[in-house]
């Protein structure tokens, strides 16, 4: 069920996503998932993410919460690793990062994110920092040649994030 007015399909580089899991979390935070035709949340190579926080935080708390979560996932990741980088004007950031699973030295997958993160209007003259995301995933033996095709899909996947429209948001309070 749709909680912030993005019902989908959302088109991001050619691809149409399509709303597969939406919450509604304590603290007024919404959380939406999106995938393509035919992938499933528990094994998907590719999605997109729109995050809604509370909206008495700062663009500046959002990230550094997110690096803190990151950061602790170093801890048990060995493939963790991200980059922030602020808009010259200030008003935004993109977070990208690399995460991983394993099971008994054995790598389950990798997930590749970058996250767009910005204060907008979500309706009835409100704001709230907003993370736009997509992510490109792989599982086993297909990780070796995700991780060296990476350097060329993260510029894309980053200037892409970058030039796309920010979605028009307003929350269904239900």
């Amino acid at each position: 069920i749709d909680r912030i007015g993005q019902p989908g399909p959302i088109v991001f580089n050619k691809t149409r996503y399509y709303l597969a899991y939406a919450i509604k979390g304590k603290d007024n935070f919404y959380f939406q998932n999106y995938l393509p035709t035919g992938e499933k949340l528990d094994n998907y190579d590719q999605s997109l993410c729109i995050q809604v926080f509370n909206p008495g935080l700062s663009l500046r708390q959002v990230v550094d919460q997110k690096v803190k979560e990151l950061e602790e996932r170093k801890k048990t990741d060995k493939t963790c690793h991200y980059l922030v980088t602020q808009s010259p004007d200030g008003m935004e950031c993109i977070m990208d990062f690399l995460v991983g699973e394993e099971s008994n030295g054995l790598a389950l997958n990798e997930e590749f994110c970058v996250h767009r993160i910005r204060q907008m209007d979500i309706g009835n003259k409100r704001k709230a920092v907003v993370i736009y995301g997509v992510s490109k995933k792989s599982y086993g033996r297909d990780i070796t040649g995700f991780i060296k095709g990476l350097k060329a899909d993260r510029t894309g996947m980053i200037n892409g994030i970058i030039a796309a429209q920010m979605p028009v948001l307003h929350l269904i309070e239900k």
